[in-house]
């Protein structure tokens, strides 16, 4: 049985919950507060990436190059000013939003903030920062080709997804080419207003930096309504293959297989498939690093993700594997699926992977910070608290026999992609 005090209680379930307020502009921020530390985190979430550029590679890019310089602040006095204030930087970017975090130390909100308004209503994006971002970009690709498991991981994508899906695509060197600066300031107009942006504040925030937030960033212009094309209704192009891909320097092979999983994130379901993945290969005490690297010695880790993007999730099992280990290695996953399609799981491994994921959702939430990144990732991905609800449901009620139901659900090979790439 699960122990009772690694389930949150009610109240500490509520303070997950951020809150609202509405900027004079008519912008949404969302507030975590915390009287125990001294750092402002500072999101900026905009309604762009990869299902709305134009070309590919082009969300990336302005995610890269915005907040370098403005009209009025070049990119040298930007740097020297948040090299001596201590100001870091985080930048995210998924099919659905870009994000950018700005840490700063409370007492120096008010000479960051004004420089930081002025960077996102009148950005300069220039053409030699372009060219060398362009040039870096062009390198990482030419390398990641090279790369078994990034290689594996577009593979997978693109066949799970299709390739017209913004989740199956994937940038290849050429396309570097084919992005111009005008591309990139172009997206940057259209989908980086700051009058279009969410903001999420967490930290020791008094009513003096509020009243500064109201003054640096909020815009009465018009918000421009515009809206993401990746949601639940766009089509998936799945094919079950087995793909190999060739890389003849590569030493070693990436094993990936997996498939689009049939469960929606509100699904009460969706939670007991997330106990089953760790069961199968989620922590490391698990079936698959027992068998597959304790056991037998074919890899040092190996593991299986139940990844959710906005209208969709993915499982997969993957691992790096010396060549002369590619198809001992495949087969004994295909065993451990099959394994947990036969045979329930018993009590005591059930009670053990629940313990450890509730453990591992308390420590998720442990932080004012790590709270405001799980709220980005609920707006990015269009979730709500029901899933929190349903998990922490499930890790008190999952039976064996609702494992077994769902391994065979899901774990069938018929339906499963496979991909190697060494």
């Amino acid at each position: 049985m699960i122990d009772s005090r690694l389930i949150p209680s009610e109240a500490d379930l509520k303070t997950l919950l951020p809150q609202r307020r509405t900027l004079p502009g008519g912008n949404s921020m969302y507030l975590f507060p915390s009287k125990s530390v001294d750092i402002l985190k500072l999101d900026f979430i905009f309604n762009a990436g990869g299902a709305s550029q134009p070309k590919r590679l082009c969300a990336g890019a302005v995610r890269d190059l915005l907040l370098e310089a403005s009209e009025r602040y070049n990119s040298r006095q930007v740097a020297e000013l948040f090299d001596r204030l201590g100001v870091a930087m985080d930048r995210q970017a998924t099919s659905s939003t870009v994000k950018l975090t700005v840490y700063v130390l409370k007492k120096y909100a008010a000479e960051v903030f004004p420089v930081l308004s002025d960077l996102l209503l009148h950005p300069v994006i220039g053409q030699d920062e372009f060219d060398v971002l362009m040039a870096k970009r062009r390198q990482t690709l030419l390398n990641a080709e090279l790369k078994t498991n990034m290689m594996a991981r577009n593979l997978f994508y693109e066949a799970v997804y299709g390739k017209d899906h913004p989740e199956g695509v994937y940038a290849k060197p050429d396309d570097v080419q084919k992005l111009s600066l005008a591309d990139v300031r172009g997206y940057a107009d259209q989908r980086f207003s700051l009058a279009d942006a969410t903001l999420v504040l967490a930290g020791n925030y008094d009513d003096e930096i509020l009243k500064l937030l109201d003054e640096c960033f909020s815009i009465p212009t018009p918000r421009s309504n515009l809206s993401n094309t990746l949601n639940s209704k766009l089509k998936i192009q799945s094919s079950k293959l087995k793909i190999r891909h060739s890389i003849p320097s590569s030493v070693q092979t990436t094993l990936r297989v997996g498939r689009i999983l049939p469960i929606e994130w509100d699904d009460p379901d969706y939670p007991m498939f997330m106990i089953l993945n760790t069961v199968l290969g989620g922590y490391f005490g698990s079936r698959l690093m027992t068998n597959i690297r304790e056991e037998k010695g074919y890899t040092y880790g190996i593991y299986s993700m139940s990844n959710m993007v906005r209208g969709s999730s993915v499982f997969y099992v993957t691992s790096d594997v010396a060549s002369e280990y590619t198809e001992p290695a495949l087969k004994e996953i295909y065993h451990e699926l099959d394994m947990l399609r036969r045979e329930p799981v018993s009590e005591d491994e059930l009670n053990l992977v629940c313990n450890y994921m509730a453990g591992d959702f308390l420590r998720s939430i442990d932080g004012i910070f790590e709270r405001s990144e799980r709220f980005y990732n609920m707006l990015d991905t269009l979730i709500d608290e029901r899933f929190t609800t349903n998990l922490l449901n499930a890790l008190q009620t999952a039976t064996p026999a609702k494992l077994k139901e769902l391994a065979e659900r899901v774990f069938d090979k018929r339906e499963l992609t496979e991909v190697i790439v060494g």
